[in-house]
Formats: C-alpha cells, sequence, structure tokens
C-alpha cells in the first residue's frame, strides 16, 4: 500500500474528525504519535490482509544487505536501524514471521529469508521453513564451511 496517502482513508474520521471527539474515544490527543501510530498499523494491516486473500505465506529478505562485519555499524545508528526495515511490517501489523538461513553471499556472510504468515497460523510458516530445509543443506552451513 502506499502509506504517504493514508489520510484519504475512510478510518480518517476516527482519527481526525476533531481533537474533542479523539480524546473521548482513545484518552489522547489527535495529534499524539499513539494515534498517529495507531492509525498506520491498521492500514498496515490490512495490506497484509489483502495480500493474504491470495496467497498462504509472503517471502521477503529479512534485510537489504547480506550480513556485515561485528561492530562495522556502531558509529552509524541509520545503518544499523535500515538493518531491520524488513523485518518491520510484520512486527507493525502484528502477523508471525520467522527467518532463515538459505545461503551465502559471495564473501562468505549468510543471507536471511523471512515468511509471513496469517495471525494464528504460526505452524503453517513452520511446515514452510521445515520443507525449505528438507531439501537444502543451508541451515547446516556456517561462514566458514563455505569456500570464498
Amino acid at each position: 500500500g502506499d502509506y504517504q496517502l493514508f489520510f484519504q482513508h475512510p478510518a480518517q474520521v476516527l482519527f481526525t474528525e476533531n481533537e474533542t471527539n479523539t480524546e473521548r474515544l482513545y484518552g489522547v490527543p489527535n495529534s499524539s504519535p499513539f494515534v498517529k501510530d495507531a492509525f498506520h498499523d491498521a492500514v498496515i494491516r490490512q495490506d497484509f490482509d489483502r495480500a493474504f486473500e491470495q496467497v498462504d505465506v509472503l517471502a521477503a529478505p529479512v534485510a537489504p544487505t547480506t550480513a556485515f562485519e561485528l561492530g562495522s555499524h556502531t558509529d552509524d545508528p541509520l545503518a544499523m536501524y535500515l538493518e531491520d526495515v524488513f523485518t518491520l511490517p510484520a512486527n507493525l501489523a502484528g502477523v508471525p514471521g520467522l527467518s532463515f538461513p538459505v545461503g551465502f553471499d559471495s564473501e562468505g556472510l549468510p543471507v536471511g529469508m523471512q515468511l509471513m504468515g496469517r495471525h494464528f497460523e504460526e505452524g503453517r510458516l513452520f511446515s514452510a521453513v521445515h520443507a525449505y530445509q528438507q531439501a537444502t543443506d543451508w541451515h547446516r552451513r556456517t561462514p566458514g564451511s563455505i569456500p570464498a
């Protein structure tokens, strides 16, 4: 979904009708980060719900890059934050996610994938990852065991 355009969403009335009603309904001012965060989370949940109408699980990378050297991002908090950017949607939507190894990059560093599923269907994720691990041996390898 396009989260930039969330103000066009029908639920906007609940959050922006006026300060007094919002305070009465939620106990917090309309401008509160809590109200805005709750609204964004609801929109993200709806996007996941629509996706799960078409598929059983969603696959995505765990991070935008492969593993990095230990300590390489300690002086760059933004770089560290961005390493988690692909796992945030599942957390915001409250859907289960499971990450697992799927290989190594050209430098022998691990690559991860995540599967996300419907609420309360963690078993489907475990089954899918188990099937993948039965067909591959990436989960048995360590970075030092892969020729560079």
